[in-house]
């Protein structure tokens, strides 16, 4: 019975070493605010993006409501281009340009009115 109480033991420590090794590993992430989706917008529509732009499109934002339907919103303006998916930064077209100032100064009203 003794061994058999060890055995659980050292398993359930062993358990527990390895869940706090991998949660203290674990990076932080960093929330998106209004500014940096305004910047990385901004980006986009200069011909600059990158890997924070496909970043942006591809993890929901489950804390902010708002930024999540600007992000929806962004997805669809890339998907009506036939962007989606493209590994290189891609020129844009006037039309798509539009809609993505259009949404800025959508942000920026929302964000006007709430703070």
């Amino acid at each position: 019975m003794t061994t058999f109480l060890i055995t659980v033991l050292l398993a359930t420590l062993i358990l527990l070493g390895f869940y706090a090794l991998f949660y203290l590993s674990q990076r932080k992430r960093r929330r998106l605010g209004r500014d940096d989706v305004l910047q990385l917008i901004s980006a986009r529509v200069s011909g600059e993006g990158g890997i924070q732009w496909v970043s942006f499109l591809s993890l929901p934002i489950y804390y902010d409501v708002f930024l999540e339907s600007v992000r929806i919103d962004c997805n669809r303006i890339e998907s009506d281009e036939n962007l989606v998916g493209q590994g290189q930064p891609v020129q844009l077209s006037a039309d798509a340009c539009d809609r993505y100032r259009e949404l800025i100064q959508r942000v920026q009203h929302h964000f006007e009115l709430t703070c």
